[in-house]
């Protein structure tokens, strides 16, 4: 029995095998006949949008044409047009130049007309001009001497204040030198000249001194009137609340004045014995500015 259906089998397996074989083979050739199919079926697509494209190029080159027809019969219209025109223009400067002409001639003929009429005018002309001249020679001779008069009257009166300018200025520089003499008078110091003041020494305590801080603000109504009290400080009225040290600031603000320099000095005199603190005095020397 075994033997038997082991001979059977072989047939059935065989025959399993065929059919699937055969199946595949259609399988195959139903994709490759729809690929054939689809193939086909671009390949027309493509044939149709090119013949697509091909007419729709054929209708611009017809609308392209009929355009260039269009400028082509505008051109024409144009050259007519300009044709036209410039045959108008020459026509015009023709007639303008046969009006020129017309004119140059009448202009010509008023011209003749007109220079007889001219030289009568000038020789009447030139003989009013001469008696004017005769009789403006006289005014105008008249009228320099009257601007010279003036001119000469204004110089004198500006040489006249010139002169009370320098004597002011004179009186003024007099006045100044006379304060600032009296202002070291009052420091006890013989001077009659500006030129003794220079290498004068002064103690810086002789000029915090009362009395003599007294006597020297005293001079500051006098001064203002020399001096410009908005230039210096000391000539304030309330120098002597803001200041420290009023006298000094006055004495060294008019020595500047003067083109004189009140420079500080201190001068050691030793030591202490009993503390051995050095003993120092303080000193202004009178010295002439350098420029």
């Amino acid at each position: 029995m075994e033997k038997f259906l082991s001979i059977e089998e072989k047939p059935i397996k065989t025959n399993i095998l065929e059919l699937i074989n055969k199946k595949e083979l259609r399988d195959k050739t139903e994709k490759t006949e729809e690929k054939n199919e689809a193939t086909e079926a671009t390949e027309v697509s493509k044939a149709t949008e090119a013949i697509e494209a091909k007419t729709e190029a054929t209708e611009a080159i017809e609308a392209k044409t009929e355009a260039i027809e269009a400028k082509t019969e505008a051109i024409e219209a144009k050259t007519e047009a300009k044709t036209d025109a410039t045959e108008a223009k020459t026509e015009a400067t023709e007639a303008k130049t046969e009006a020129k002409t017309e004119a140059i001639e009448a202009k010509t003929e008023a011209i003749e007309v007109s220079e007889a009429t001219v030289s009568k005018a000038t020789e009447a002309k030139t003989e009013a001009t001469v008696s004017k001249a005769t009789v403006s020679e006289a005014t105008v001779s008249k009228a320099t001497e009257a601007k010279k008069n003036k001119l000469l009257d204004q110089e004198m009166e500006n040489l006249e204040k010139d002169f009370k300018k320098i004597d002011n200025r004179k009186i003024k520089k007099t006045k100044k030198e006379e304060l600032l003499l009296r202002i070291f008078k009052i420091l006890n110091y013989d001077v009659n000249q500006l030129e003794e003041l220079t290498s004068i020494t002064i103690q810086r305590d002789l000029l915090k001194g009362k009395k003599i801080t007294e006597k020297i603000l005293e001079l500051v109504s006098e001064l203002r009137e020399v001096y410009n009290s908005a230039y210096l400080t000391c000539l304030h009225d309330n120098s002597i609340y803001k200041q420290k040290f009023p006298v000094i600031n006055l004495i060294r603000q008019i020595l500047k004045c003067n083109f004189l320099l009140m420079t500080p000095k201190v001068v050691s005199n030793g030591y202490e014995k009993v503390t051995g603190k050095k003993i120092v005095t303080r000193i202004f020397v009178i010295e002439k500015e350098l420029f």
